[in-house]
């Protein structure tokens, strides 16, 4: 099966090395096939598509743009081995391209030491001292332009994939060839007076036998030529530059050498990180949406209707009376419903899930502690006082501070998230409840009364779920680590499981 691989280098964990088969991977911010928690790479960056035979890269409207290693912006390029691309800090390098009886497409490029697979092996310009592991100057060849300058302080970079030459193909065999260039030691030196060779003489030089190396250990390279020589001239030895070989699965020994730095005047794509917090809001509550949901609902429906058939029945100051009552028991009832709940959600996200029934009885069991270290930090944008004090155990100050702390990473994505969620939610209830009783009437209330207050647990469990991607997502990006591994540690002994 046709396949290729990548090694993946990310800002805030360790690289990686993936081998994929499908047909489209999508790289982005927080979503994707390869999810890479850069704050400079978009919510959809880019994607790879692979026709089975051909790798292509596209990038897909991202903010800051994708870049070749040599700094070029692309936004369509066919990937080769050795292509590196730099999306945001990170970076996607294509190690292999596996290809079956299709000639060329399975080559592997293999970094250097000290460098990530995928980068050009250091070479020295004509002229210049050796680089490490090499093992002689490129060289010129008769009708072949000369390599440029590197600029100073820099490298000359090695042909990879994308660029060989045609006259080094894939694949050459090792031994010597018409025409091509055989390590020969030094000629002496002609005499100063030596009459110029003809224009119109031939460059190829008098047959002479291969050079066959003794059995053992690789020779070492051939001496430098002796001063005052040139190359391309008889005088000086002609020599290819030493291939790297490195194992492929190697990583990386400088990171920090790989990253390149934020763009400039990079701008925060807004729209693109609501819709993606959206999106991991959901995520989370999904696996448990349906009885989360159901918790609030099984409360807030009753009660409501309830109440308005007092109203309807009822003498308004008993009904009043009633429905006060009624309200006073809902709100109780929610002060053990939100945090059971968020025990819920987050149990289930972390995959030791425990019942509903589970999590309401831990709640009551503690509730004066919940209530002070939960609860009321919740009260004034209190987003994470939940997860806080479910995952960190912190109290009532430390939960104020810590909310506050991870609240100020990203504050404008964070509110304008809720906002997208709350107002076209109490919109679209208004809307209802207006058409229900302008059609119905009185029994258009009972319904309308119904509908908001299901709409309104849809709120209340998804802003749960909202806030839990949110910690994580905050967490992951600007603290690093694995918390969801730490969580798991903690909550994962409070309860045994369901």
């Amino acid at each position: 099966m046709a396949s290729y691989t990548l090694h993946i280098q990310y800002v805030d964990r360790p690289a990686e090395t993936r081998t994929f088969t499908q047909a489209k991977v999508t790289f982005g911010r927080d979503a994707g096939d390869v999810v890479l928690h850069d704050t400079q790479v978009s919510g959809r960056h880019g994607e790879i598509s692979f026709d089975g035979n051909t790798l292509r890269y596209t990038d897909v409207g991202s903010t800051n743009g994708s870049f070749l290693l040599q700094g070029q912006r692309v936004a369509n390029i066919e990937l080769t081995p050795g292509i590196a691309l730099r999306l945001g800090n990170s970076l996607i390098t294509v190690q292999v391209i596996d290809v079956p009886n299709v000639a060329g497409k399975g080559r592997t490029v293999i970094a250097g030491p000290g460098m990530a697979p995928g980068f050009p092996a250091p070479m020295r310009a004509p002229g210049g001292p050796p680089g490490p592991g090499s093992s002689g100057a490129a060289i010129p060849r008769p009708g072949m332009p000369a390599p440029p300058a590197p600029p100073p302080g820099g490298f000359a970079f090695a042909p990879t994939a994308q660029m060989q030459s045609p006259m080094m193909p894939p694949g050459m065999p090792a031994g010597p060839q018409a025409g091509a260039f055989v390590p020969q030691p030094p000629a002496p030196m002609a005499p100063p007076m030596a009459p110029p060779q003809p224009a119109a003489a031939p460059i190829a030089a008098p047959p002479q036998p291969a050079y066959a190396p003794p059995p053992g250990p690789p020779p070492g390279p051939p001496p430098g030529p002796p001063p005052g020589t040139f190359p391309g001239t008889s005088q000086a030895p002609l020599t290819a530059p030493a291939p790297v070989t490195t194992p492929a699965a190697q990583p990386p020994t400088n990171a920090v050498a790989m990253q390149a730095p934020p763009a400039d005047g990079a701008k925060p794509d807004l729209v693109n990180d609501v819709k993606t917090a959206l999106a991991g809001g959901w995520s989370v509550l999904a696996p448990t949406a349906v009885l989360t949901v159901g918790m609030f609902a099984a409360v807030m429906v009753p009660v409501s209707v309830l109440a308005w058939l007092f109203v309807l029945i009822l003498p308004l100051s008993i009904a009043g009376i009633l429905a006060s009552l009624l309200a006073l028991v809902q709100a109780l009832a929610m002060l053990i419903l939100v945090p059971s709940a968020y025990r819920y959600v987050l149990a289930a996200h972390l995959g030791i899930p425990i019942t509903p029934k589970a999590a309401v009885e831990e709640v009551r069991a503690k509730i004066g502690d919940v209530f002070v270290n939960m609860l009321i930090p919740g009260i004034v944008l209190g987003v994470f006082a939940g997860p806080i004090y479910w995952i960190e155990g912190k109290k009532l100050g430390e939960v104020i501070s810590r909310n506050f702390n991870l609240l100020g990473r990203d504050i404008v994505t964070i509110i304008v998230s809720w906002l997208a969620l709350i107002v076209p939610l109490a919109i679209t209830v208004g809307i209802v409840n207006w058409l229900l009783v302008k059609l119905l009437g009185v029994v258009g209330l009972l319904l309308a009364s119904i509908v908001s207050n299901t709409l309104s647990a849809v709120m209340i469990a998804y802003g749960i779920g909202l806030g839990t991607w949110f910690y994580f997502n905050i967490r992951r990006r600007f603290e690093g680590g694995d918390p969801e591994g730490d969580a798991r540690v903690r909550l994962g002994a409070s309860l045994p499981p369901a």
